[in-house]
């Protein structure tokens, strides 16, 4: 239970880190005049919340395990995130065409991604956790 909560309390900070930055960020005028630029400020806001995060987890989280090295468990990160989001986005699918509302969808679909997350950031990415750890 302390990596799960780890988890849960970094995460509190990741989204604190992602909300800060891109009220920072949308406040610059260049960077939302357009719809493009908006979306272009939320990839780059998105992407240094990730970097922050695989840090956040690498050194809190996840502290004392094991890894092949820093840069494939960095692409890794990475490669378990986006399925996060893709899952995220099919479970929020899935839900919303089965007649769930728009913020029930959204809650669940949050909560499932997370937990895929921290299965897939602990099994694939941060390897020799220990199961008695969690």
């Amino acid at each position: 239970m302390k990596r799960v909560a780890r988890y849960g309390a970094v995460g509190t900070a990741i989204l604190g880190f992602n909300m800060g930055l891109a009220a920072l960020a949308f406040r610059i005028p260049a960077f939302v005049e357009s719809t493009a630029r908006r979306n272009i400020t939320n990839v780059v806001v998105t992407e240094l919340a990730l970097i922050f995060a695989f840090v956040l987890h690498r050194k809190i989280t996840w502290k004392g395990t094991t890894e092949t090295g820093w840069k494939k468990a960095f692409v890794m990160f990475h490669v378990v995130s986006s399925v996060g989001l893709l899952l995220r986005f099919g479970t929020f699918y899935l839900m919303d065409r089965t007649g769930f509302s728009p913020l029930t969808a959204t809650l669940a679909s949050i909560a499932f991604a997370i937990a895929c997350n921290f299965v897939g950031y602990d099994r694939v990415v941060f390897r020799g956790a220990s199961p008695t750890q969690l």
